[in-house]
């Protein structure tokens, strides 16, 4: 290999670095944290009606539900623009770049099939049209592991280590509710959610706070560059 090959093997692996600590940067600001805490939280929010409340209004029921999450969908990306960005600007990846947005596109397209998948189940055994064997077992372990998979392969594929955590506290509710409800005989309703969605909650806002403080806002227009 020749001292002209080395240095361009060697200025692609800088690139390369270079993209990596970018895209790291990306999700450094908390918001994601903040985010899917807000979203177990609107999740739960159903245990804190009366008994029969959903039966009764399913409908404006499910309407309020996607009404919230699409105000948090829409605070995440408004806290996206408004502190992201002014700080480490818009970045066009590069082909390393845009592969880690495939794969976590193809990881979120996956989840989003399992629980359409989970979806029409409930509603075959709702119907009578199918039964299962211990259905409030089944359900629960279903979305555990979709959980922990899924957040364990954006893990990895991201590079953010505390996806983990996320799949973790997203794994918990559903089986906590089964096993306090079969091992203590009551239901421990909103709190299954509202205790995993304060450590996102916390670490976010720590996350959040150490971001602001290391990146001041940038001066003039938002940076708009390719890596």
């Amino acid at each position: 290999m020749t001292s002209s090959d080395r240095s361009q093997t060697n200025s692609v692996f800088d690139l390369d670095k270079i993209e990596y600590k970018v895209w790291m940067r990306f999700y450094e600001d908390g918001i994601f944290e903040l985010f899917l805490g807000v979203l177990l939280l609107i999740m739960g929010s159903a245990r804190l009606l009366p008994e029969g409340a959903l039966d009764e209004s399913r409908t404006p029921f499910i309407a309020t539900m996607i009404g919230f999450q699409v105000l948090a969908l829409i605070a995440f990306f408004l806290a996206k623009r408004f502190i992201t960005y002014p700080r480490i600007g818009r970045v066009k990846f590069g082909p390393k770049g845009k592969q880690r947005k495939r794969k976590a596109a193809v990881v979120l397209t996956g989840s989003a099939l399992m629980g359409l998948v989970i979806f029409l189940l409930s509603a075959s055994l709702a119907t009578g049209r199918l039964t299962l064997p211990h259905p409030d077992i089944f359900f629960p372990s279903i979305w555990a592991a979709n959980m922990l998979i899924v957040f364990g392969l954006l893990a990895h594929f991201t590079g953010n280590g505390r996806f983990y955590l996320a799949g973790f506290m997203y794994a918990i509710p559903l089986p906590a509710i089964v096993a306090f409800k079969r091992l203590a005989g009551f239901d421990i309703a909103y709190f299954a959610f509202f205790l995993p969605a304060i450590p996102l909650l916390v670490v976010g806002s720590i996350v959040m706070t150490r971001f602001v403080r290391t990146y001041p806002s940038l001066t003039g227009n938002l940076v708009d560059d390719e890596i």
